[in-house]
């Protein structure tokens, strides 16, 4: 009797698909730009690099190899880190779409909390 009826919940799983992509697709940028730093490659995404005046990139221009070897390892390990939450906001998602903002709130601030590791001008 209930054969073609439409349970009205198709789009509870759209929004599931697609948030659940956005987060994949997060995961991956994050990932790539991790093992790119890793591998010494690509911009280092540091407060000292972004927001240093010309005075500051000239120093840093300067700066000993091992130093800077160090600042991309730092901004890797920071990448790899956002990676894995927003990996644990995609598994939120497959447990249940009900449950995916605790797992969001929390993957956001971890981010925030890496993000604010990563642009601190002092590091030890």
């Amino acid at each position: 009797m209930n054969a073609g009826k439409k349970d009205g919940k198709g789009w509870f799983y759209m929004a599931e698909l697609i948030a659940g992509a956005v987060f994949v697709f997060l995961t991956v940028i994050c990932f790539i730009y991790g093992i790119s730093a890793w591998n010494y490659r690509g911009p280092v995404l540091m407060n000292k690099y972004l927001l240093a005046s010309a005075e500051e990139k000239r120093a840093l221009a300067g700066q000993p190899e091992e130093e800077k070897k160090a600042d991309y390892r730092y901004a890797a390990k920071i990448s790899f880190g956002i990676a894995f939450m927003w990996f644990f906001a995609f598994l939120g998602i497959i447990a249940d779409l009900r449950l995916i903002w605790i797992s969001v709130l929390t993957a956001f601030v971890l981010a925030v909390y890496a993000l604010s590791e990563l642009f601190r001008n002092n590091r030890n």
